[in-house]
Parts: C-alpha cells; structure tokens; sequence
C-alpha cells in the first residue's frame, strides 16, 4: 500500500510503466480536453447562475469542479515532473496565491475532494476568470514540456492520467448541463411537446452465449494507461447465458411503469425500497405524468415516452426492480467483459480497432444517446450491440478489487475508497471521449445515482 511517500519514491515506482504514446497524440489528447473542458464551462455557467444547483445532491459547482482539475494536473503530474525534471511554474503558483488571498482559503486543501465535503465547496464561489487563467496556464506548461521534452513512459503515464482523470470530470459537467437545463424547463410556462419518431418498437431478443474463459482485467502495459481497479488479469470461466441483444429501451421500461413496477414493493429490494421512499422516487428522473400520458424533459423539449432510445439516467434499484418484474438479472460484470472482448477474442466487441465516432455513441458528438439498433458495425461475434458507447450498463456487483490489487502510487484515490459502496457499470456513454473507455475500463456509481447516464442490458441463465 502506498499511502505516504515522496516525489522520488513514487517515480521509482514508476519505473515498471511501459506506456508509449507518440508526442503527437499526446498534445492532441491535450488540446482536445482543453478545447471541450473551457467550452463546457463556457456552456455551463449563464444557467448554472439562474439555477440553484446547491439542493442537487450529484452536483458540485461549476467553479469548484474546475479548480479541482487545475489542482488534480498539479498535484499528480506537475510536481512530479517538476522533480524528474525541472519545470518552470512560478507564474502559475503567483495566480494561485492571489486567490488564495482574495477568497481566504488554502488552494491545494479547498480543491482536494477527499477533503472538502460536497456543502463546503458552495462556501467560497471563486471567480471563473482567475481559475480559468489557472487551468490554461497548466495546459500550456505541459504542452511546452511535451514538445520540448524526451518523453518517456513515466511522462506519459504522468501526463495521460491527469488528460483522463479531465475528461471524467468533462462527462460530469455534460450531465450537470442536462440536468440543469431539465430544472430551467420545469419554470418555462409555454412548453412544446415534441413527437418521437414514428419506428415501431425493435425486437430486443436474447442471444444464446456459449461458455467460455475470459482473461478479465489487464496488466501493466505500452498501449493504455491502465488504472489500479483494473489490474492484475486473471483467468475466469464463464457459463452459458442469454442476454438481451441491446439494452433496455423506453418502450420496454414503460410497461415496467405501467403495469405498477414503481407501485408494487414486491419488486424493490429493502434498499431500493428504503431509497424509493425516503426520496419519493415514483418514476425515472425527467419523466412525468399528464393525464396518463408519460413525457420525458430533454433540454428545451418534452418527448412523449415511446422509444427506441435506451432507457438511461436509471438507478441501479430502479434497475434491480425491473428485471424483478421482468424475472431477469442484470449482467455480471465477467460476462459482459466476455461480451466486450468478442468472448475473449479481441480488444473490443467488433475488434482490435480503437472505438471511434463511426463504430459506437462517443466523444458527444450526437449530444445524447441514440436508438439501441444503430451503430451494427460495433456489434460483437454473436451479434450483441452497443457495448461500447451511447449508455453505461449496470452490472450486478458492488466493486471491489480484484485479487493480488495493488493500489497506485499516484492516484491512490481511485478506487479503494469506494469498495463494496459502489456498483460496477461498464461500456461508456455518448458523453465520453474514445481516449477513455474501452472494454476493461471499471467504472462505478452509488446505487442510488440517476444523474448519469446509466442504463442495463438483462440476461437469463440458460437451462
């Protein structure tokens, strides 16, 4: 466990990384999470002044969180190469006095998520301007010492892990935008109802999956930076089963609400019972209820229910109580990486081919998630679809480490502090960038969380 140690302790630690990225794709891995982090801020702020985000339980301040970016890159990358090489950031620790000064707080303390709890960073609103400068001047450091600099594995590991740990937090500033622009739509007094597309429902069959041995997790290795949840590989073997050829769709989560799936606690775990009533939770976040009539808010639109689209922004007991109703399971975490991985065959569920906006729902380029039968050319060997991109799937399991883990040396925070409180989901969403997902990524969310972009695929055990 690597809990207290220096800045050369850590990067002898390093030492055993083997990722290669080319100066090229580094920078552009750089500039592409600069460019959409300051035009989501932008994006961001004239409504996050109207509405009152304090009350959200998901949601943090626009201003905080991007102080938190600025203090994660100096933290776990800055200061490290500062002391492998020296750097030259006085410039950037003057801005950062400054604001220490004028906002009375202790810039690497306020900024740290660990801590300063959730209601404290409403406590002190920094200026965006000054936070700003801040964010560009670390970008342009770093960008100066890519291009002037021999990198090595231990920079890119350095450097990667901080451009992924931004982009996570672009993906929060998405949903908080969708989230937000739903609250502004709830005080609009003329709203227009937007029809849906005409299609008919698809088909979600299941597909028979043959058994099979699934080296899950990965090791340390040149192509991707690979975080401590993920680690080390080992060999599983995975049974038969049926699973639903895409995840579940509007259509198919209406009847569920339909035929009493919210009313009914016979299909609620405790917990999810005790969390349904505790929060009056009787529907899907931004669903509601006209005259028997269900709608769903989407920015400055209304949608009569009905759908192709997966079902998302679902918590995991919402989830739980479906397949309940449905008398289905939602997938184990082992057999979707089967799935992922071409039952173990390739890196990813059509391949080796890195993900990309034509083969899966990513990088946010449609803004939203699409209907579950697009994007074929990304289906797997057996024909399961969309497990990469467009909705993250919940899985069955809480998260915990794999065996043998291993905490990382710099970001110890990854993982360890939410073992056995979180549920797993896998695959990405529309709203995260190619560079990040792929079919070890470990992701996971608090049970209760319906704020992102989450939705399930079912599965049956075969007889």
């Amino acid at each position: 466990m690597y809990l207290y140690l220096s800045n050369n302790e850590k990067l002898e630690l390093l030492k055993t990384q083997e990722l290669e990225i080319c100066k090229n794709k580094l920078l552009f891995y750089l500039g592409t999470v600069k460019k959409n982090t300051l035009k989501l801020v932008k994006k961001l702020l004239p409504i996050s002044n109207i509405i009152s985000i304090e009350n959200d339980n998901c949601i943090t301040p626009i201003e905080w969180q991007l102080g938190h970016i600025s203090h994660f890159y100096i933290v776990h990358t800055l200061d490290l190469l500062n002391t492998k090489n020296k750097l030259h950031f006085n410039i950037l620790n003057s801005y950062i006095k400054q604001i220490e000064k004028q906002y009375n707080i202790d810039f690497y303390e306020f900024f740290d998520s660990f801590k300063t709890p959730r209601h404290i960073r409403f406590s002190k609103i920094i200026c965006i301007k000054r936070l700003i400068i801040i964010y560009k001047s670390i970008i342009k450091i770093l960008h100066n010492y890519i291009k002037i600099s021999k990198i090595d594995s231990i920079d890119n590991y350095l450097i990667m892990l901080s451009i992924l740990h931004n982009d996570m937090h672009n993906e929060n500033f998405i949903f908080s935008y969708y989230n937000l622009q739903n609250n502004f739509l709830d005080s609009m007094i003329h709203i227009s109802i937007s029809n849906n597309s005409k299609e008919p429902p698809v088909k979600n069959i299941f597909i028979d999956i043959p058994k099979g041995f699934l080296h899950q997790g990965q090791d340390i290795n040149e192509n991707r930076l690979v975080f401590d949840n993920e680690t080390p590989s080992f060999l599983i073997r995975i049974n038969e089963f049926k699973v639903s050829k895409y995840p579940i769709t509007e259509f198919e989560y209406l009847d569920f609400i339909n035929n009493d799936g919210y009313i009914n606690s016979k299909y609620w775990s405790q917990n999810g019972l005790d969390w349904k009533n505790e929060n009056d939770i009787k529907h899907p976040l931004y669903w509601f209820n006209i005259s028997g009539i269900w709608y769903r808010k989407h920015f400055n639109n209304i949608y009569k229910i009905g759908s192709n689209l997966p079902v998302c922004n679902i918590s995991w007991y919402e989830a739980e109580a479906y397949c309940k109703w449905k008398n289905v399971r939602l997938i184990k975490e082992s057999e979707w990486e089967y799935l992922s991985t071409n039952l173990g065959r390739s890196l990813y569920p059509w391949g080796n081919q890195e993900p990309n906006a034509n083969i899966c729902n990513v990088n946010n380029v449609n803004k939203f998630c699409e209907n579950v039968n697009l994007y074929e050319s990304g289906n797997n060997i057996v024909g399961v679809s969309q497990l990469i991109g467009n909705i993250w799937e919940w899985c069955a399991e809480d998260l915990y480490p794999y065996n043998n883990f291993t905490m990382d040396c710099i970001y110890k925070e990854m993982s360890y502090p939410f073992f056995g409180k979180k549920k797993i989901c896998r695959g990405g969403c529309f709203a995260v960038s190619d560079f990040l997902i792929h079919s070890k990524y470990r992701n996971a969310q608090e049970p209760d969380c319906q704020i992102q972009f989450i939705g399930f695929r079912v599965c049956l055990n075969s007889t």
